[in-house]
């Protein structure tokens, strides 16, 4: 979670007092953020073989309310300054380069006096982000608001043009012998609660209008993106066919993670959909 706000950190060390308290200060602290503008605070994740990385960028004037580590961890800081108080009731300014191994069990809360770029590093072959975030932190520490369910008034009628039926379409969706991972690289989506239906694309990170997203198809593989992204009328995204595998674009600007709650859906309009005949 993150506020732009003026914020003394002499006086939030003040309040928190102890260890002892300090969780207890925090939670309150993240009730009271959730009234202030939020902050964007964009998350790409990169993937290598045997290597998940979470970079989190916060802007300068930021304040920052951690999760809790439920693991070691890796902790890269490549750029900016920050001043940080722990939950040990410790305090300090860092300024980049800093790595250092996080103890689990440990919270954090932070004010950004320079932008920050901020890698968190984990050994694993695991690829699915929201899996990866239960293990590395503590999710329901910090109050998120439900958004609820997206109205979507066009699905029938997308069916009826395209002369499928919802179970056959659900049928096709769900078949799982062509899935495959995204290629190794850094991403600004994950897949995460659809407010449309099930699971969706989610940005979590700004995307620009133009900018490829992911591979939504390669070597005839459905990736994430090609499984997940589900239909609206009003898309943000489009699919795109080029030397027969399928890129997802994005067709105006999208927004990432703002204050810790994630960003838009990314949604495509599945009349649009390229058929087999146009990978060949």
């Amino acid at each position: 979670m993150s506020a732009i706000v003026p914020v003394d950190l002499r006086e939030i060390r003040s309040a928190l007092k102890s260890p002892e308290n300090f969780d207890m200060a925090v939670t309150q602290i993240s009730h009271a953020m959730l009234e202030k503008p939020q902050a964007p605070c964009g998350v790409r994740h990169l993937f290598y073989p045997g290597v998940y990385i979470r970079e989190l960028t916060m802007l300068k004037g930021t304040f920052i309310v951690g999760l809790r580590h439920r693991i070691p961890l890796l902790n890269v800081m490549v750029k900016g300054r920050i001043r940080i108080l722990s939950s040990d009731g410790s305090s300090c300014e860092l300024s980049a380069p800093v790595m250092f191994y996080g103890k689990p069990d440990t919270r954090k809360v932070a004010y950004v006096l320079e932008e920050v770029t901020w890698l968190n590093v984990y050994e694993t072959n695991e690829r699915d982000v929201e899996t990866l975030e239960r293990i590395m932190f503590d999710m329901d520490e910090i109050p998120r608001p439900y958004l609820g369910l997206l109205p979507e008034n066009d699905y029938p009628q997308m069916l009826k043009d395209i002369g499928c039926t919802e179970d056959q379409l659900r049928a096709e969706s769900e078949c799982e012998h062509d899935l495959c991972d995204f290629p190794n690289g850094p991403y600004k989506v994950k897949v995460g609660r659809s407010r449309i239906e099930g699971k969706g694309l989610i940005a979590t990170a700004d995307i620009a209008q133009g900018e490829v997203i992911a591979y939504a198809r390669i070597g005839g593989r459905r990736t994430p993106a090609g499984r997940y992204t589900n239909h609206s009328g009003d898309p943000n995204a489009t699919f795109v066919v080029h030397d027969g595998d399928v890129f997802l674009i994005a067709l105006r600007d999208i927004d990432g993670c703002v204050g810790g709650i994630d960003g838009e859906e990314i949604t495509v309009n599945y009349r649009h959909v390229p058929r087999a005949e146009q990978l060949t």
